[in-house]
């Protein structure tokens, strides 16, 4: 009869077994990802190590090995939220020729913007702040078109809030 202890380690085993497996599925599907590896853990050699952000040359030292790997791409992600940002609060602020002047930023959750805006407006205010925010990735991946983005507009923040749009393409208010 086996203790809970030999079952817990026989069920480790096997979680370190499924993930040895599915790394190399992964890496097998993604091959570029062996020299990422192999980069971050020269960064990393000595248990660990400096990065640089892309194009805005802010370092991250101290990195462990899966900390340095994520920082990479999660820097980059940041700036471009936060340059989206900043440019979504210029027009609000201080653009009197923008349709967002006046708008108000109230709130950031990690990539989305929350805005009051006026009601008889909203469709054109929500439209241009999503494209400031697809301007501002572009300026950091030229490369890499962004898609549309998907404005939703409602009455009180939800993660479920859905874009809707009426018959003729205006944006509708969510109701939840």
């Amino acid at each position: 009869m086996f203790d809970r202890e030999a079952i817990e380690r026989i069920r480790a085993m096997r979680r370190d077994w499924e993930a040895k497996e599915l790394k190399a599925v992964w890496l097998a599907t993604k091959p570029e990802f062996r020299a990422y590896f192999e980069m971050v853990g020269q960064l990393t050699s000595t248990g660990s190590g400096t990065g640089e952000a892309l194009y805005v040359g802010r370092q991250r030292a101290g990195a462990s090995f899966t900390e340095l790997c994520n920082f990479f791409f999660q820097a980059l992600g940041s700036d471009i939220a936060k340059s989206a940002l900043y440019d979504v609060q210029r027009a609000c602020w201080a653009d009197v020729d923008s349709v967002l002047y006046g708008a108000r930023p109230v709130n950031f959750v990690h990539d989305e913007i929350l805005a009051e805006v006026r009601e008889d407006i909203a469709h054109e205010q929500a439209t241009e702040m999503g494209r400031l925010m697809r301007e501002a990735a572009n300026r950091f991946l030229p490369d890499v078109p962004m898609p549309e983005m998907k404005p939703a507009l409602s009455r009180c923040w939800s993660k479920d809030a859905k874009s809707l749009r009426d018959a003729g393409g205006r944006l509708i208010v969510w109701e939840g």
